[in-house]
């Protein structure tokens, strides 16, 4: 596989008008929740997510929400035989219109693709990267239906709550067998996934300054201040005030 860049595109709120390129691109989802274009049709993506765009497929970013936004990696590469092409068609899902998700913390991973002075280190970093697209597209890397299903009743049950339990019996799964599939896919658990991806929402929604911080935890289904702010501050490193007083100046 040849690989052409990387590129680290700064959080937005803005759609980006559809187009595309004579490369495969792969997008991983750093932080955010919005639509993207593939094609005609509008994918809903969200943190940790990783899916490819072939060359010449129209594509682009759609805001469907007022809180949607978007922190983003951007890969290119070209295949350089037929088991490159083989891999990268293994990787696009449902015919390119649906995301893996392989977790929220993989940003090491595509931070260090291309941001290297040392040769050995760059291919090291290339080598790790295709280890890992062929160790998804295994057998034992296969995302299970299961995941997909539970975030999107997490989508759908942002501003509310939602126990382990809920979740299990959704997906016709015992409590622990859903979570040991949750530490594999995504590095993190269900309800620790959940709360991330509320903390997300809050995080947009506090750069509102019209809104009062109790206001803020109420709307992602945190109406106890304390609760909202020691949880807010686990998962975002500071408290919801501190945050807010940094993003809006």
């Amino acid at each position: 596989m040849k690989f052409i860049g990387q590129s680290f595109r700064p959080l937005t709120q803005e759609s980006v008008a559809p187009h595309h390129h004579k490369i495969w691109e792969f997008h991983y989802v750093s932080e955010g929740r919005c639509g993207f274009l593939m094609g005609e049709e509008v994918v809903p993506i969200r943190t940790g997510d990783l899916f490819v765009v072939p060359p010449d497929l129209s594509h682009g970013v759609h805001m469907r929400h007022p809180n949607d936004w978007l922190l983003q990696y951007i890969v290119h590469l070209e295949p350089e035989n037929a088991e490159d092409l083989e891999l990268l068609e293994l990787w696009r899902v449902d015919g390119g219109t649906e995301a893996r998700n392989v977790g929220g913390r993989r940003h090491g991973l595509f931070a260090a693709l291309g941001n290297n002075q040392d040769p050995w280190k760059t291919k090291a970093d290339e080598w790790a990267f295709m280890a890992f697209l062929c160790h998804q597209v295994s057998e034992e890397g296969e995302p299970h239906s299961a995941i997909g299903e539970c975030l999107r009743i997490m989508e759908a049950k942002i501003t509310e709550s939602c126990s382990l339990e809920e979740l299990a019996e959704a997906v016709k799964l015992s409590r622990s067998h859903l979570v040991r599939l949750f530490r594999r896919e995504t590095g993190s658990t269900p309800l620790a996934t959940f709360l991330n991806m509320k903390m997300n929402l809050a995080a947009e929604i506090l750069r509102n300054p019209n809104l009062s911080i109790e206001a803020v935890g109420a709307q992602v289904g945190l109406p106890d201040p304390a609760q909202f702010s020691r949880t807010f501050k686990r998962y975002r490193g500071s408290s919801p005030l501190q945050y807010r007083r940094a993003s809006i100046g």
